[in-house]
């Protein structure tokens, strides 16, 4: 389920309240203001029992949003019934990815990555509560048990739900370590339980990008360029600008933008507009081109990633050798790509389907000049990816801000990607060229075999280029 408080307004919320608490034994006398228990900045458990754990990756389809959620609520001893899950609204380094340092999502981490941290995060937590409990019990906590979101004292029979000990722990220090579930004792993790964001996206409740909806929202559509480097040399928007709806047209770097009440009448002055393009070096080059080229380096030696004994295919029975060729493909994800963006004075707020959020308010800032400490990004569900929404460049997010702050009004504009935007000028996963020659012996079996891999790099420009072969 989504939990619609966001994480500011239970920051807000947070500070104005009151811990006092009283101690007795054997019960706990309640602070007349009690409030949440939020040891870090990923969990939050609630008086009404209810755990919400804000989400360091998107959820691009997959899952994991309750897989995490699993490991977390394992080390918990919580309730599944009490699980909420919050999209991320903070750049905050506590959500970064646990090997990249930066908030990131893809590459089939995000499981794997947040393992230890979140199982600690549970744990922690749990330890916390325990410790509540005892002191209000005045009883050792070792010899307390916990089960589904309840502190047990099985000598007296007491118990207190977590939501009746959060005040109390959040008065507490917590422990610098704390032992962590062995996995024959694991209940959730590894379970069939059922999924986090079921209800949400079978009733159409669930925010993607695409549903966000502002009072006041604008609508924009942009042309792009027609080929890879273009750039625009004149445009002539009189035509465009008298068109229904129409509130403004703004050039920006990668193109030139509409701005209208709905993505229709933005979509048709955009058709409407008179542009003139310098189309660049890349104007005349063809996939025939570009195999001829990759063929030509599959005829040289390159970098080598393993190699192990000799090749000899003299002494080969039979050999074997081929090409095999993978076109660029576009990712194509279900939900176009799209961000909504509103100015505030020297501040913005973007609503997007994003896994990239560091590197989007890297690019951001140095595209527009807005300092990524005043940037606000709220994270909704991901209508599909594949990877195209790790954007090295930030590209569908930065126009969305470029175009609300070139054309200077006060709303929230959510400029949305055509389907021809994106197969004919996004990321493409590469064309990849691979030359293969296998020695087999006379049974058949392989004895021999060399390999050579032609493609572009997708890490080569980018923050990540370090941590791959390039």
């Amino acid at each position: 389920m989504d939990n619609q408080l966001s994480r500011r307004a239970f920051m807000r919320g947070a500070a104005v309240l009151s811990f006092g608490l009283a101690l007795a034994p054997g019960r706990l006398v309640r602070a007349a203001a009690r409030g949440p228990f939020s040891p870090n900045a990923v969990l939050r458990i609630d008086t009404d029992d209810h755990v919400s754990i804000i989400m360091p990756h998107a959820d691009l389809g997959g899952g994991i949003y309750t897989g995490l959620a699993q490991i977390l609520a394992e080390e918990l001893d919580a309730d599944w019934t009490t699980i909420r899950t919050e999209h991320l609204e903070s750049l905050d380094a506590a959500f970064n990815h646990q090997q990249w340092g930066v908030i990131a999502t893809g590459a089939s981490t995000s499981i794997n990555n947040q393992w230890q941290h979140f199982r600690t995060i549970g744990a922690t937590a749990r330890a916390m509560l325990v410790q509540a409990a005892a002191d209000t019990w005045s009883v050792d906590a070792s010899t307390l048990r916990t089960e589904r979101s309840t502190v047990i004292d099985p000598a007296s029979g007491h118990s207190l739900r977590y939501g009746e000990l959060t005040s109390a722990a959040a008065m507490l220090e917590p422990p610098a370590s704390t032992p962590l579930k062995h996995e024959r004792d694991f209940k959730l993790v590894g379970q069939s339980l059922p999924r986090l964001d079921a209800a949400t996206k079978s009733d159409g409740s669930a925010m993607f990008g695409i549903d966000v909806q502002l009072p006041d929202m604008l609508h924009a559509a942009i042309a792009h360029p027609p080929v890879f480097g273009a750039k625009l040399e004149r445009f002539d928007a009189s035509r465009a600008e008298t068109m229904a709806g129409v509130r403004a047209v703004v050039a920006i770097p990668t193109g030139v933008a509409v701005v209208a009440d709905t993505f229709w009448q933005a979509k048709r002055a955009k058709d409407a507009l008179d542009i003139e393009w310098a189309e660049g070096a890349f104007a005349g080059v063809s996939s025939a081109d570009l195999w001829r080229d990759y063929a030509a380096l599959a005829d040289q030696a390159g970098p080598r990633f393993e190699s192990r004994g000799q090749v000899d295919f003299d002494a080969a029975a039979r050999v074997v050798e081929g090409e095999m060729r993978f076109p660029f493909l576009a990712h194509a994800p279900m939900e176009p790509l799209n961000a909504t963006a509103r100015i505030d004075g020297d501040g913005c707020e973007i609503w997007a389907s994003t896994q990239f959020q560091s590197i989007d308010a890297a690019n951001i800032a140095q595209a527009t000049g807005i300092a990524a400490g005043r940037l606000t990004i709220h994270t909704q569900w991901l209508g599909g990816s594949f990877g195209r929404r790790a954007s090295p460049n930030g590209d569908f997010l930065v126009e969305a801000v470029q175009v609300a702050q070139g054309c200077g009004l006060p709303n929230p504009i959510k400029l949305t990607w055509q389907r021809e935007d994106d197969i004919q000028g996004g990321f493409y996963r590469p064309m990849v060229l691979h030359r293969y020659k296998l020695g087999l012996d006379n049974d058949g079996l392989l004895q021999h075999w060399q390999h050579r891999v032609v493609g572009a790099s997708i890490s080569k420009g980018t923050a990540f280029e370090s941590a791959f072969y390039v």
